[in-house]
């Protein structure tokens, strides 16, 4: 059971990695392309898109993971798949089209023309069927499938960004035309590998499946348009409130922190759901809560000292990447991805809402998550301008992890061990005080060189410390290379 979900977190987090160092390309290309205002811009239809295909999936992918394994026949699963296939394509062209009436008969001040206005409709029906096609993915556990796919995904993005760059130029126009070819390429991909196991698989709408899908996925649209107010919302108050520059700087920081973040979050929020809601199906209350256990604790000890780490040279790097128009993300980088890794707890700790299929409530947690986000973003941005959004993010996401732990408590209390994440903590902080008072003579070895070493400290102390990683180690290593050091290979 657990080795399982390690492997699959495992791929999940080498595709992260390999999308992350994607990311790190197109990032520079766009940053030192755009002006830090047509940066900003580019932020706020992306978010844009994000809140209309939110919408337009209707929560199709998180009730087709709650469902996928209640169907007892594999031709009730080919119904239900088959529904959720048609549903998608209905649900992504109705919200296209309504976009587009929208943004043409209202002008939209950060939207700059109706060529950008109908290519964001198209990616708003791409994004609402790829979504349900990597949904299925998910459930069905093919995590090399689709982390391959959204690796090649990003890499297709980066190769055309530089075609395009070479021969012709960039624009806002130019790069949605890029992203658009690029979901509609990844689309087509997941959907095939979402139908390889049905024989003789036939077209077919089942009211009943879809009334089931649409009673659970509505209350999701809520949750998920909340998640998007509290992840991304705070770019239309600092557009309004300061102006596109700063929301260019802000989003730069950000959508870094999200990258080096995703290793780990997305990749445990990718493979902890369907295999904790299946093991809750198949073997009880008990073994879901000794996987959620250890779970946490791992990401827990991973994530602290990812977010020290990156508190600490993150500044360097989005210098580095991105230029010296972006040069004062230090005040926002610790705020933010502290943020990110407590949300990232989420997944696990609200389990019980999961495992009971309690959407209202997650959904009422998140809008008032999202309230206490919009709050706090119009007292601290006039004060404190973007560090007040990457404040306003933090606190946020500490009230939404405190919410979820005692909604779901009385379901599933899930824990970790306190020795090993304050060992943890612990090893993270001297690690952090190990990096921070030397340089190096020129600003990639010097970067390069305080997360080798960073990495090397935190293993080193916490190994020391903790007694039962140790232990873990020594197995593990004895298991590869055998008692007398050789590779048993």
């Amino acid at each position: 059971m657990f080795k399982k979900f390690i492997k699959q977190v495992s791929t999940y987090s080498l595709g992260s990695v390999l999308t992350m160092l994607g990311g790190f390309i197109t990032f520079p290309l766009l940053t030192k392309t755009l002006s830090v205002a047509d940066y900003g811009i580019l932020s706020l239809l992306q978010t844009t898109i994000t809140v209309f295909v939110g919408i337009g999936k209707l929560g199709m992918q998180h009730a087709i993971v709650n469902f996928y394994h209640s169907e007892a026949s594999d031709l009730g699963k080919q119904r239900l798949v088959s529904t959720l296939l048609l549903g998608s394509i209905a649900c992504g062209s109705c919200f296209a089209i309504f976009f587009l009436g929208l943004t043409t008969s209202i002008n939209i001040s950060w939207i700059p023309s109706l060529m950008v206005s109908m290519l964001i409709a198209l990616l708003i029906f791409a994004q609402v069927f790829k979504s349900s096609g990597a949904a299925l993915l998910r459930v069905k556990e093919l995590s090399t499938q689709l982390a391959s796919t959204q690796v090649l995904e990003k890499y297709l993005i980066v190769m055309m960004l530089v075609v395009v760059l070479y021969f012709y130029g960039l624009s806002v126009p130019i790069f949605f035309v890029i992203t658009l070819l690029a979901t509609i390429w990844s689309t087509v991909w997941f959907w095939r590998y979402a139908l390889k196991g049905h024989e003789n698989f036939n077209l077919s709408f089942s009211r009943r499946r879809w009334r089931a899908l649409v009673a659970f996925g509505i209350p999701m649209v809520g949750f998920e348009l909340a998640s998007i107010a509290v992840n991304q919302g705070d770019r239309f108050l600092i557009f309004y409130l300061i102006g596109s520059e700063a929301v260019g700087e802000y989003a730069a920081y950000y959508n870094v922190c999200q990258y080096v973040n995703q290793v780990l979050v997305a990749s445990v929020a990718s493979a902890a759901l369907p295999t904790y809601l299946r093991i809750w199906k198949e073997e009880g209350r008990d073994s879901t809560l000794a996987f959620l256990n250890k779970s946490l604790e791992i990401y827990l000890v991973l994530s602290i000292p990812v977010a020290i780490g990156f508190s600490i040279v993150g500044g360097s790097f989005i210098s580095l990447l991105a230029g010296s128009n972006y040069a004062n993300a230090g005040s926002v980088i610790p705020f933010v991805i502290t943020g990110m890794t407590i949300n990232g707890t989420v997944i696990l700790i609200a389990a019980g809402l999961y495992v009971e299929k309690r959407s209202k409530e997650l959904m009422g947690l998140l809008v008032i998550t999202a309230l206490i986000n919009f709050g706090a973003n119009l007292v601290l941005i006039p004060k404190f301008g973007i560090m007040g959004a990457g404040l306003a993010t933090l606190l946020s996401f500490v009230a939404l992890a405190c919410f979820s732990y005692f909604k779901s408590m009385h379901i599933l209390r899930v824990t970790a061990s306190l020795k090993v994440i304050s060992t943890s903590a612990l090893a993270s902080a001297l690690m952090g005080f190990g990096i921070s008072f030397w340089s190096l003579e020129g600003e990639w070895a010097d970067l390069a060189a305080k997360s080798l070493v960073g990495a090397i400290l935190f293993a080193v102390i916490f190994l020391s410390i903790d007694n039962s990683s140790r232990h873990l180690v020594r197995k593990m290593l004895a298991a590869k290379f055998g008692a007398d050091g050789r590779s048993d290979k």
